[in-house]
């Protein structure tokens, strides 16, 4: 197994930068994209109601214009005489139930059509009395029935083929084709067509006859038309075929598909503009309550307090909620800084005051001296445990303000080596330093970073045999100043490096050396305290590499 094979991270550098690549626009995007989705889908929905809508609209709307031609070309038809500009014809149903009723009763035999209303002339309803076209008037005094009159029946195709020429004549928007179609299913008139259009429609009605099919497809000179038919079965079994054009309803159909193909691509990003607009409203105040937790984490400031902004009463409500939070917190703080120093001076007096008197007693009483002196290094190593554990918990919770200076890191490498060689000399271990020539500085607590050091280079010693070598690089990395300490000692298992940051964990191999378990604890907490991160890689019987990455600059985290 290889040195870089066994490693494990303790809240390296890596992790720490996929954390703080956790973007803080997360919740504009997020409403932004849900504003898109929004528009798109309200957008979608409205066309297709439109569109339905636009369709039903324009072809009902062809449709009636096709009955009503139709109307009165039948009128027209059976009665031998064009509709005067004061008459329009109605079909029959709507007339009232009591004189469909009155006109079945006098007449019989007689079968209603359609229904002429004039301005200054009796109603009249047409329709066959017997098989033949026949007109029954409606008395405007009595609102019956009138006599019947039966209308001849001579002419009237001649009167038909006139009235298709005169709607092409005029030029009409409405229906444009018009066929009269004998029984036997042979043309007797029709508007101007071509002859492939005519042979479709007549085999239409052969294959189809009178078939509710209202839409026939042809071609003209290469271009497929779409034809609305109204098929109506006049009186003397000839059929009349009124047809229309549907290329203008299709056409602004299409205009409604492009517009809508245009907006459906502009509404989203509108709806995206307004969701980033809304959602970095919001994400405003939450980014300045985020930025003062952070800042009040850093500098152990618990004082600050945030102000109400314009983001919203929302927003203004998780504001006093937070400075009601960091006030909580700040009390408890105050009242825990109050007790711990109130426990650790109860502790520390008496242990102090006993080991005064085991080293007065070893110099008084040669017979007591084993024991007062074991006494008094139990004392000295509780007061030890008491200052490591308060420097920890103060470090972690960050109860006390940080006092940051420029600090040559380079400089403290140095000095605490030379602190530590002649316990290096005793032990046979060789102390290596391998530093630029030029200063790498670093905001830091000094002190702190002292104790950091300190801590690394004991426990490097300590846990190197005689003969081993112990080195302490520090360089510069892209972004932050790193201190590396590496030995060649007993190494650390892959079980115990989970926990070797843990408070009081010492593990097997080191049960044998003198230590609290304290040691990498604090050094972590140190680490943290300056927004450092800390890597460590080890193997079992080849050695330990311990390496600190401190930022250059104290950027709030």
């Amino acid at each position: 197994m290889s040195w870089n094979k066994k490693s494990i991270f303790q809240n390296t550098r890596y992790s720490a930068f996929f954390r703080d690549r956790q973007s803080p626009d997360a919740l504009r995007w997020k409403v932004a994209l849900t504003y898109a989705i929004a528009f798109f889908l309200t957008t979608l929905i409205c066309f297709v109601l439109i569109y339905i809508t636009q369709h039903h609209v324009h072809y009902r709307t062809m449709e009636k214009r096709l009955a009503d031609s139709a109307d009165v070309l039948e009128v027209e038809y059976m009665r031998g005489s064009l509709l005067t500009s004061d008459e329009k014809c109605k079909p029959w149903h709507n007339v009232a139930d009591a004189f469909q009723q009155k006109l079945s009763e006098r007449y019989p035999d007689f079968t209603p059509r359609l229904v002429i209303e004039g301005k200054n002339a009796d109603t009249q309803i047409l329709g066959t009395l017997n098989g033949k076209p026949a007109m029954i008037p409606i008395l405007k005094k009595s609102k019956n029935p009138g006599k019947a009159i039966v209308l001849p029946d001579t002419g009237n195709k001649q009167l038909l083929r006139t009235e298709f020429e005169e709607e092409i004549s005029e030029e009409r928007s409405y229906p444009f084709i018009f066929l009269h179609i004998s029984a036997d299913n042979t043309l007797l008139s029709s508007t101007p067509l071509p002859p492939k259009w005519i042979r479709r429609l007549l085999k239409e009605e052969e294959e189809n006859p009178t078939g509710n099919k209202k839409h026939v497809y042809a071609s003209i000179e290469r271009k497929k038309y779409e034809v609305l038919l109204h098929k109506r079965r006049l009186h003397d079994g000839t059929l009349l075929i009124a047809g229309h054009d549907t290329t203008d309803a299709e056409r602004s159909l299409r205009h409604l598909l492009v517009l809508f193909s245009i907006t459906i691509v502009v509404v989203p990003f509108i709806g995206g503009s307004v969701g980033w607009y809304v959602g970095n409203t919001i994400s405003r105040g939450i980014r300045r309550i985020t930025k003062s937790a952070k800042k009040i984490r850093n500098s152990g400031n618990y004082t600050s307090r945030l102000q109400h902004g314009s983001e919203g009463l929302e927003i203004n409500e998780l504001i006093d909620a937070f400075n009601a939070m960091v006030e909580r917190t700040e009390t408890i703080l105050a009242e825990l800084k109050t007790m711990s120093e109130n426990v650790i001076h109860d502790l520390r007096t008496p242990i102090t005051r006993l080991r005064t008197r085991a080293e007065l007693a070893i110099q008084e009483d040669p017979h007591c001296r084993e024991l007062a002196s074991d006494i008094a290094e139990e004392c000295s190593n509780m007061l030890d445990i008491i200052n490591t554990t308060l420097e920890i918990s103060q470090a972690e919770s960050g109860a006390s303000a940080k006092m940051m200076e420029q600090v040559d890191l380079c400089s403290i490498v140095e000095n605490i080596a030379d602190l530590y060689s002649v316990a290096a000399e005793d032990a046979e271990i060789s102390v290596e330093i391998d530093r630029p020539d030029q200063p790498l500085i670093v905001p830091g607590d000094k002190t702190r970073l002292q104790r950091l050091v300190a801590n690394l280079l004991d426990n490097a010693i300590k846990y190197t045999g005689n003969g081993g070598k112990v080195t302490l690089a520090v360089s510069k990395t892209d972004d932050s100043i790193r201190l590396q300490v590496k030995d060649t000692g007993c190494g650390i298992s892959h079980e115990d490096q989970k926990h070797i940051f843990d408070r009081f964990y010492r593990a097997d191999a080191s049960r044998t050396k003198p230590g609290n378990g304290l040691g990498l604890c604090l050094v972590k907490a140190i680490t943290e305290y300056h927004n450092g991160t800390i890597s460590v890689i080890s193997e079992v019987g080849r050695g330990t590499s311990i390496a600190i990455f401190l930022p250059e600059n104290f950027a709030e985290k």
